[in-house]
């Protein structure tokens, strides 16, 4: 069983980071061909006096939620977990982190000095070593994601396999995407996706027989809807060696 690592260093000329920050895909889970997905996440404090922060989990669409938590890192310190969703949220599955500064009365606060790294790792099968992949942390006051948004970079075939994420950032309102696969033979493929309000959905997109040039996404319902990202996650079928992307406006 890992503990919680606080870290102390000497951090200087560093500026300070967003309000809230989003990690969009984090977990602890079972994965296939013998791997075991974890969140290796540090939460640095910049500042010379400590810093309080709520932690809030966006699971995956249908699993169950749980109440949001507050840490509290120390001065010039960060806290770290590399299994932060089961060690720090005391949960498992995947889903998302909303990660919120706030002062003593619970309020949100700004130019607080808190960052965020995140990577996903697994064991490698076959072997003692692991590999991961990273996920930065977004700031949420950034996202505005209109219609559509480019997934670039990601592989589909016989070697490779590729989920896409998105993340629903509106608490009140379902959104329904359409995830568009455009190939090397001018197929399109599209799978349908819907997301409940304050959640995620990953899902496996289907094998192409032939290339994929790229990934789109797109809201098809509130078609006004801004609150949303995507990302695109693509993990070799034999080592597990894996990686990611955020999803990108069109202009």
């Amino acid at each position: 069983m890992k503990t919680l690592v606080v870290v102390t260093a000497l951090l200087l000329a560093i500026p300070a980071a967003a309000q809230e920050l989003l990690v969009p895909a984090a977990g602890s889970t079972p994965g296939v061909g013998g791997t075991f997905f974890h969140s290796d996440i540090a939460i640095f404090n910049h500042r010379d006096v400590s810093q309080r922060v709520t932690l809030r989990w966006l699971p995956q669409a249908g699993a169950p939620n749980i109440n949001p938590i507050t840490v509290t890192v120390p001065a010039f310190s960060a806290i770290s977990s590399e299994d932060f969703v089961a060690e720090i949220l005391h949960t498992t599955g995947l889903g998302s982190i909303l990660v919120q500064p706030i002062d003593q009365n619970g309020n949100p606060m700004l130019n607080t000095g808190v960052a965020v790294t995140s990577r996903i790792w697994t064991p490698q099968p076959g072997t003692q070593g692991v590999v991961s992949q990273s996920f930065s942390a977004v700031p949420t006051a950034q996202i505005d994601s209109r219609q559509l948004l480019l997934v670039l970079g990601q592989r589909i075939d016989q070697r490779f396999r590729t989920n896409v994420g998105i993340v629903n950032l509106d608490a009140a309102q379902t959104m329904e995407f359409d995830i568009i696969q455009n190939t090397a033979d001018s197929t399109t493929i599209i799978t349908h996706v819907t997301v409940p309000p304050a959640s995620m959905q990953q899902v496996g997109l289907p094998f192409a027989p032939v290339p994929v040039l790229d990934l789109g996404v797109q809201v098809r319902s509130p078609s006004t809807a801004t609150r949303w990202i995507a990302y695109g996650s693509t993990v070799e079928n034999v080592t597990g060696d894996s990686w990611s992307n955020i999803g990108t406006k069109t202009q």
